[in-house]
């Protein structure tokens, strides 16, 4: 797997259904603000890292994510990200039950994948005015050994 996925792709597989979104989730800072292209697998995002602390946040237009990553395969620009929480009070190490509650969804909605992995895999359809085409806010919150290890927020993404 390339540095630059944040693995939610692969951890929810090819078929995970999303639950019913109840309230939006955002990060109230620009993560990746003054980052920089990566040249990875996804390199339209910015990115930059938290040496410290190995957690990297991105930014692809809309899409915003912070996870626990290993060092990055080419200098980024640094910022301690170790206290970075969403607008609903989400942040990375938490468990099920308080992601579950911050968000309003049912514990059942956190789905197992493995032994170490869980997902909560969150949508509800946004419209936009003027457009026909299809819009979504999306959450996807990867967790491993029951702690947050990457938090992927999108709003109006298609």
């Amino acid at each position: 797997m390339a540095w630059a996925e944040s693995g939610q792709a692969k951890y929810l597989g090819p078929n995970a259904k999303p639950f019913m979104m109840r309230i939006e989730d955002r990060f109230p800072i620009r993560l990746a603000a003054g980052g920089v292209k990566a040249e990875t697998a996804c390199s339209g995002s910015i990115w930059v890292y938290d040496y410290a602390h190995h957690i990297a946040a991105a930014q692809d237009g809309g899409p915003e994510a912070l996870l626990y990553l290993g060092d990055p395969p080419e200098k980024l620009p640094a910022r301690d990200l170790s206290h970075v929480i969403t607008a609903r009070g989400v942040h990375l190490g938490e468990v099920p039950l308080q992601v579950a509650t911050a968000l309003r969804v049912p514990l059942s909605d956190v789905v197992r994948t493995s032994a170490h992995r869980q997902f909560l895999y969150l949508e509800k359809a946004a419209h936009i005015k003027g457009q026909s085409h299809e819009f979504a806010d999306i959450a996807m919150i990867v967790f491993y050994d029951g702690r947050v290890v990457s938090i992927w927020l999108a709003h109006n993404e298609s």
